[in-house]
């Protein structure tokens, strides 16, 4: 029997610059999703008369901004059917839905900042670090809440600046009996959003990243901003677990935190 799960994500309207110029677009492209036969990519634009499909439960998820909300597709079968539902375009018999809450108020910076296709988090020994907020004060910027998975050790991490700039590598004894805030310092960092990867430190301040790791996103706010943006966090970080563990799935929920994240990277600054 056909099956497909085809999944709501309900959210305020956007007016993402993508949006404008068309209908609908390509968040994210899983594996073996297609639009009218070709293989989906991110950016794609996307209108009521185009067909998405994918066969069988190995093809990934496919993530669409329908404006009013981001759609989640998945496949335990053979799938196809129009990139966006509405009252006028209804959902075939096999075709499920599910609402799962707002998020897309965060789709325009999101889209800006989103490098490359998110990876769903896997186990991976030592530990990658975790999307977070982060506190930056005088001392520091407190890493503690992005290394709750990461074992105690000497490490390097890569930031990058999100969507764009020049990256930059710090090292760290990372022991959180000693420190469980993590606190390092690293010169002239200003608040904003970053990608973490985790490596192993080189001589001269070089920094081997695990070829293996996954990066994380963090949003790194000046003191007097900290306490209102982690209250946020907190409040749209338990929405998003919701979804984790829903039919959406990591994939979607990594996307989710990652638009979040995107929403600070102004009220971070000072």
């Amino acid at each position: 029997m056909r099956f497909c799960s085809l999944v709501f994500l309900i959210a305020l309207a956007s007016d993402c610059a993508f949006a404008q110029a068309a209908p609908y677009v390509v968040v994210s492209a899983g594996k073996g999703w297609r639009v009218n036969g070709t293989l989906a990519q991110r950016g794609k634009a996307l209108a009521d008369s185009d067909k998405v499909s994918a066969t069988g439960e190995s093809a990934g998820q496919l993530i669409i901004d329908c404006k009013r909300a981001w759609v989640v597709y998945s496949c335990r079968d053979n799938c196809q059917g129009p990139p966006c539902l509405n009252k006028t375009n209804a959902a075939p018999k096999d075709i499920l839905s599910e609402d799962l809450g707002p998020f897309a108020q965060f789709t325009e910076k999101f889209l800006r900042r989103e490098p490359r296709e998110t990876a769903v988090l896997g186990v991976r020994a030592g530990g990658n670090p975790t999307d977070a907020v982060l506190q930056l004060e005088p001392k520091g910027v407190h890493w503690g809440p992005a290394l709750g998975r990461v074992l105690e050790g000497r490490y390097c991490f890569r930031l990058t600046p999100l969507p764009t700039g020049a990256a930059r590598n710090f090292a760290m004894e990372w022991d959180r009996s000693v420190e469980p805030e993590g606190i390092a310092a690293v010169p002239n960092l200003t608040p904003g959003v970053y990608s973490m990867q985790k490596g192993t430190p080189q001589s001269g301040g070089a920094c081997e990243l695990d070829p293996e790791s996954t990066p994380a996103w963090v949003a790194i706010a000046a003191a007097q901003k900290f306490l209102a943006i982690n209250a946020e966090w907190k409040l749209r970080s338990s929405d998003i677990s919701q979804v984790e563990r829903s039919s959406a799935g990591p994939a979607a929920a990594a996307l989710l935190r990652h638009a979040v994240l995107a929403s600070f990277d102004e009220s971070a600054a000072k």
